[in-house]
């Protein structure tokens, strides 16, 4: 997609790999529209009606009909219009900064990245503007942004399974970086929080997850992030976190899926910072794709 170039409402933009599109899209029961990224071979079975919806453009500035377009301005600018006019702009070039010979691009990955570049410089990526789900390669923490400042990239529930708009819960690392670990807010509390960081892959999730992420953990000059990868042999992983403050990893293979459920009351809970959280639950799902034990 290249300046001058559009995406109406019934257009897609596809990764290479036919894993991905950027479309525009309706939740279930709703008419607004909204633009995301999709992962397109959704066969896995999480109890989310936007669980193949990994990223969201205007998770709070939904469209009212399909007039929605996306395009790239001769600035570099990264606008959504609607009914022919401005309605939503999801990034801003600053003036002067880049040429006005520079080539603009943008480019929808195989990781589920939608990215874009100012000739082959990488200016805004969707990746570092998570929503409620954390993919392979998104760094999820205290991070240091193209402009050399430190930034906080977090996961935020929606608001329901099927309302996008920001919800009650945010997941992230805990920002006084001496815990090395995830913490799970609600409304500002702690909610929940992961097992420590224990310097090699990590069980954060629980033992059952030990074996099925490559998680990382960097900290130097104020950043302060987790990151991950998946292991060999794993055909789709991800986190994401629900409207009901539920953490779900997942994890599926050519004949298989793994699903974990971390959720209050259970392990890691904050007992004296939420109300009724208390013991130890922890809900593994483990069947075969085709339905199978």
């Amino acid at each position: 997609m290249a300046v001058g170039e559009a995406k109406s409402d019934w257009e897609y933009l596809e990764s290479p790999n036919k894993l991905f599109r950027l479309l525009f899209f309706s939740p279930p029961g709703l008419s607004q529209r909204y633009l995301g990224v999709q992962y397109m071979n959704c066969t896995y079975r999480v109890p989310n009606k936007l669980a193949c919806t990994v990223w969201i453009a205007n998770q709070n500035n939904p469209i009212p009909d399909s007039s929605g377009v996306l395009r790239i301005t001769q600035e570099g600018n990264l606008v959504l219009s609607a009914s022919e006019r401005a309605f939503f702009t999801i990034y801003a070039q600053q003036p002067s900064s880049i040429s006005n010979s520079t080539i603009w691009t943008a480019t929808l990955l195989d990781t589920g990245n939608f990215v874009l570049r100012a000739g082959k410089r990488v200016v805004w990526q969707s990746f570092d503007f998570p929503t409620y789900f954390w993919l392979p390669g998104m760094k999820l923490g205290l991070v240091k942004s193209s402009k050399g400042e430190i930034e906080s990239r977090s996961l935020t529930s929606c608001s329901g399974p099927t309302i996008p708009n920001v919800g009650a819960f945010r997941l992230s690392v805990d920002p006084n970086n001496f815990t090395k670990q995830l913490v799970l807010w609600r409304r500002g509390r702690a909610y929940w929080r992961s097992r420590m960081w224990n310097g090699t892959n990590g069980d954060m999730f629980g033992e059952k997850n030990r074996h099925l992420f490559n998680f990382s953990y960097f900290s130097n000059e104020g950043e302060s992030y987790f990151t991950y990868t998946r292991q060999e042999g794993i055909s789709l992983s991800f986190i994401f976190i629900d409207p009901f403050g539920q953490v779900t990893t997942y994890n599926e293979t050519a004949t298989a899926y793994i699903a974990t459920i971390v959720k209050c009351p259970g392990d890691g809970c904050v007992a004296s910072e939420t109300f009724g959280c208390w013991g130890a639950i922890f809900v593994e799902i483990q069947q075969m794709v085709d339905g199978g034990g």
